[in-house]
């Protein structure tokens, strides 16, 4: 619990290493595998977007949903890359 504490008392300090919580980041990232997992066994697109493209892509594209539930890429023109590797090493 110090990384907490130390996290609480120092909210500008980005340095402090988040595995004081490894349950916590486990269980986060077994729920986002298996939700990833789910969709792409459905035939979803799974790629990871940046936020604000992806948002201003949906919000400016009225074919993007049309896309997306016929398991088609939805962003055309916004490049999408696979989850990050970084969330694939938590074991469950």
């Amino acid at each position: 619990m110090a990384g907490c504490q130390q996290s609480y008392e120092e909210p500008d300090n980005l340095d402090i290493d988040p595995e004081f919580a490894p349950g916590v980041y486990q269980a986060g990232g077994a729920h986002a595998e298996a939700f990833n997992t789910g969709m792409s066994d459905a035939g979803y697109d799974v790629n990871a977007y940046e936020l604000n493209c992806a948002l201003d892509a949906a919000l400016s594209d009225s074919g993007a949903r049309e896309r997306f539930e016929a398991r088609l890429r939805p962003f055309i023109g916004v490049s999408g890359e696979e989850v990050p590797a970084e969330f694939d090493d938590l074991e469950p």
